[in-house]
């Protein structure tokens, strides 16, 4: 999860960096407003890049979890077997 804090830390320091600039920067309120949609298109694809990014990276981390789980299942389920079939040879000598 520190990659959802770092993308999150990331989006805001640019987006406190891009308003500050905007505001400041000495433009018609109509440049301003243009400006100010222009950008936050961009950084608005850019999160959306972003996050399917991260999406993906979640995604490839349950699929493993999954698949070891399912592995270690299977292997005592194995183990599980031999016990039980160990415990009737025992109880049938």
């Amino acid at each position: 999860m520190d990659d959802g804090k770092v993308l999150l830390g990331f989006l805001i320091g640019v987006t406190t960096g891009v308003v500050a600039g905007i505001l400041l920067a000495p433009s018609t309120g109509e440049d301003t407003r243009k400006a100010i949609s222009d950008k936050a298109s961009d950084y608005s694809s850019d999160a959306g890049e972003q996050l399917n990014k991260f999406m993906d990276k979640v995604s490839e981390f349950i699929d493993a979890s999954l698949a070891t789980i399912n592995k270690k299942t299977d292997e005592y389920e194995v183990k599980a077997k031999d016990a039980v079939e160990k415990a009737k040879n025992a109880v049938n000598k």
